[in-house]
């Protein structure tokens, strides 16, 4: 069985360490990417807390100490007042299992 985690992931604040500058928090998994996307996509609920500027949906596969097999992110848009879909943020190049350890 996979699960899709729901990841709020801050911009860091310096791209030397951005583990260490910008803030995560995992809010929630469901069990079908559609109910994950839909969910980032309807911003409900407020995902963006005017704090939060990207959102990761990671696929996990059942098991302990598994890693993400997927992901798919999206950045906060201010016009549009949603989040779209976007390419990994170069600055997190490399920084994986956002939602689980």
């Amino acid at each position: 069985m996979s699960i899709f985690v729901i990841t709020m992931v801050e911009y860091p604040k310096s791209y030397e360490n951005p583990q260490s500058n910008g803030t995560t928090r995992p809010v929630g998994f469901f069990t079908k990417l559609e109910d994950a996307q839909n969910a980032v996509e309807e911003n409900k609920p407020d995902y963006h807390e005017c704090l939060y500027d990207f959102v990761i949906i990671e696929k996990f596969e059942e098991g302990a100490w598994v890693g993400s097999t997927e992901e798919w992110w999206y950045q906060w848009n201010n016009e549009r007042n949603c989040f779209e879909p976007c390419s990994r943020p170069e600055c997190f190049k490399g920084i994986s299992c956002f939602g689980m350890g």
